[in-house]
């Protein structure tokens, strides 16, 4: 309930007029409502000397609108939706060394053919504070997850 409020409050202080505008969509024997999220401008960035460089300058983005579920979708029918569309979330594609090439700074090694399997990043719980100078240390692959 808070989040719609939330979100209700932050649409109402980008426009003058408040019109949400509401789909409903079938999912299984339920139904989902879903709300239009307006396109819009926002700065992006940081001048923090400790921000990466990807990360810098401050600048304008711009964002076309979209689709939003009123309410968290829950894990039964997420299950629907994959099974009506045979959806594959990004864990269960095996990635192309292209394209993890793409996504490390030049010179890196490739990865090995065997890690290029389907898997997830996972959150590790930690029982003592994490270091917030090294967030590699707060996740693990998980391979086939």
């Amino acid at each position: 309930m808070m989040k719609k409020i939330i979100l209700i409050l932050c649409l109402a202080g980008c426009s003058s007029k408040l019109d949400i505008k509401r789909i409903p969509i079938s999912v299984g024997e339920t139904e989902i409502i879903m709300i239009w999220i307006p396109g819009g401008s926002f700065q992006m960035g940081s001048k923090d000397p400790m921000a990466r460089a990807d990360e810098q300058p401050i600048h304008s983005v711009k964002i076309d609108g979209f689709w939003m579920s009123e309410t968290p979708v829950t894990n039964e029918q997420f299950a629907t939706f994959v099974n009506q569309t045979n959806y594959k979330t990004t864990a269960e594609v095996a990635p192309s060394v292209e394209e993890i090439m793409s996504q490390v700074p030049p010179g890196t090694a490739p990865p090995p053919k065997e890690m290029l399997v389907p898997g997830s990043l996972t959150f590790i719980n930690h029982s003592a504070p994490a270091n917030a100078n090294s967030p590699v240390r707060w996740w693990t692959w998980s391979l086939n997850s």
